[in-house]
C-alpha cells in the first residue's frame, strides 16, 4: 500500500506533468479568460476604446459579475471573441458592396453638393468684389469731403482718421 503522502505527491509530478505538456504548443499556456478592457484589447490589437465601442455598436460579447456597479470589470473567453470575430467580418465582407442604386443616388448627392459649393465660392468672390467697389467709393467720398475744407472746427481731422481707416480696410496687414 502506497503512502498518502507518496500518493500526493504522485498526484503533483503528474499534474506538473500535464501542465508542461499543455504548456508546449505556447497557445494553451494563454489564459481561455480575458478579465479586462486591456487584455480585451490587447488580444484584438486595438485600443481598450475602440473594443469599448465595439461592445456598444457591434455587440462584442463581454460580460460583468452580477451585482457589479462598475462597468469596467468585464470579462470574455477567447473562443466567444473568436467567433463573434468571425461572423461579424463575414457580415461586413457580404455588407462591403452598397446596391449600384445606393452608389449612383450618392453620386448625385455628391454632383449637386459640389455645385452648391462652386456657387457659393462664386456668390463669395462677387461679394469681396463688392466690397472692394464699395471701400473704394467710401475712400473716395473722404478724399472729396477732405478736399473741400469744409467749416466746420476739427473736421479735417475727422476726414483724415476715416480716410486712414479706410485705406487700412481696403489694404488689410498680413
Amino acid at each position: 500500500m502506497m503512502h498518502p503522502q507518496a500518493s500526493l505527491l504522485s498526484e503533483q509530478d503528474d499534474r506538473k506533468t500535464a501542465r508542461i505538456d499543455v504548456a508546449s504548443d505556447g497557445e494553451s499556456m494563454k489564459p481561455p479568460v480575458l478579465t479586462s478592457w486591456k487584455e480585451i484589447a490587447a488580444y484584438f490589437g486595438k485600443g481598450v476604446r475602440t473594443v469599448q465601442r465595439w461592445e456598444v455598436t457591434l455587440g462584442l460579447p463581454v460580460r460583468r459579475p452580477q451585482g457589479s456597479a462598475s462597468r469596467n470589470i468585464v470579462m470574455a473567453t477567447r473562443s466567444e471573441l473568436d467567433a463573434w470575430l468571425e461572423t461579424q467580418w463575414k457580415a461586413a465582407a457580404r455588407d462591403e458592396a452598397p446596391p449600384p442604386e445606393l452608389i449612383k443616388r450618392k453620386v448625385e448627392e455628391f454632383q449637386n453638393r459640389l455645385k452648391t459649393f462652386q456657387q457659393l465660392k462664386e456668390h463669395n468672390l462677387q461679394l469681396q468684389r463688392e466690397m472692394k467697389d464699395a471701400v473704394r467709393g467710401l475712400i473716395e467720398t473722404c478724399r472729396a469731403l477732405k478736399d473741400s475744407r469744409t467749416s466746420v472746427p476739427g473736421h479735417h481731422l475727422r476726414l483724415a482718421a476715416l480716410t486712414n481707416e479706410a485705406k487700412t480696410s481696403e489694404h488689410p496687414a498680413s
